[in-house]
């Protein structure tokens, strides 16, 4: 059996957009200090 190849196939599905969340909050962040806006 490819156990191995469809772990890391799903690994890679989750992480994906788990790692673009973190930007999208990262950005997110650095905006309202840049900018300082009253907001969330």
């Amino acid at each position: 059996m490819k156990a191995t190849l469809f772990l890391q196939f799903i690994k890679k599905v989750l992480f994906f957009p788990y790692f673009i969340f973190i930007v999208l909050i990262l950005f997110c962040l650095f905006f309202s200090k840049s900018e300082k806006v009253d907001g969330l």
